[in-house]
């Protein structure tokens, strides 16, 4: 399957992540603190082709959607979260 499609309207970008990574990348971030999530969220509203859905029980982020680059962003912010927590 090919990473990016482009159509008339517009593109839709696929992440190349097995379901067991986006699994693991879900808990990762669940177990950040709050403040962490925030900013996780954050890194979603810089792209404004997320669809982001909200509701009484928090914020729900279909990961299959998310591209890579997206999902790189959001590794690079964990990895720097646990480097944070190692040097404290």
């Amino acid at each position: 399957m090919d990473n990016q499609v482009n159509t008339d309207t517009k593109q839709i970008v696929y992440n190349t992540c097995s379901p067991q990574d986006l699994q693991t990348l879900c808990t990762n971030i669940e177990s950040l603190s709050k403040i962490n999530q925030v900013e996780i969220l954050r890194i979603f509203n810089k792209h404004s082709d997320m669809v982001i859905n909200e509701n009484k029980y928090g914020i729900h982020i279909n990961m299959t959607d998310v591209s890579d680059v997206i999902i790189s962003e959001i590794r690079h912010f964990l990895e720097y979260v646990r480097q944070q927590e190692n040097d404290l």
